[in-house]
């Protein structure tokens, strides 16, 4: 896997699908839409890219950064995700100036004029732009504007919960780990 900070580096992709996401731990529900990331690439005969952001958004934008404890360290992720199979994950630089880009303009900016994707895999419960107001509805009512094939992933439950990395934090603060049998946060 190419790890890249640069758009111009994927110049060379023919058939980009690409997925968004800050991917803290590389969990099971995160291998949901990653392993199908990689199959639709694979199949295709495209790259599967991953956008990831560092440093993580909470810690820019203050939201909670306080207590966040991050489930892997960066070179964890890049580890995790090049075991998957992902071909190419670009490491955009997050900042105050980031966050303030509107839905629109990620789109076009990101996903369209960057890395010119021809696929955007996303999971449920996704946000992006400015305040985190773009998400799966904003892009199915612009595919065909923007010119993206846009999926969807559903969540991924465990015992009847969500998995997440707030619901691992979490468990893993409460003691809830790998020791207790009812709860099945194990990471990848």
């Amino acid at each position: 896997m190419d790890v890249i900070d640069h758009f111009e580096e994927l110049d060379a992709c023919i058939l980009p699908i690409v997925t968004s996401g800050t991917f803290d731990g590389v969990h099971c529900g995160h291998l949901k839409i990653l392993s199908g990331l990689v199959q639709q690439a694979q199949t295709r005969g495209g790259e599967s890219v991953v956008i990831t952001y560092w440093p993580h958004p909470r810690f820019i934008l203050g939201k909670g950064s306080s207590s966040l404890k991050l489930l892997s360290t960066f070179e964890e992720k890049v580890k995790l995700l090049s075991d998957i199979g992902v071909d190419y994950l670009l490491k955009v630089r997050f900042s105050k100036e980031f966050s303030e880009l509107s839905p629109e303009a990620f789109v076009q900016k990101v996903l369209i004029k960057g890395i010119n994707a021809k696929k955007f895999i996303i999971g449920y419960d996704h946000r992006f732009g400015k305040n985190q107001t773009g998400d799966i509805d904003f892009l199915k009512k612009n595919k065909e504007r923007f010119g993206l094939e846009i999926e969807e992933i559903s969540r991924l439950d465990v015992d009847q919960v969500g998995i997440s990395s707030t619901n691992i934090r979490q468990a893993l603060a409460a003691g809830e780990g790998r020791c207790r049998p009812r709860i099945s946060w194990t990471l990848l």
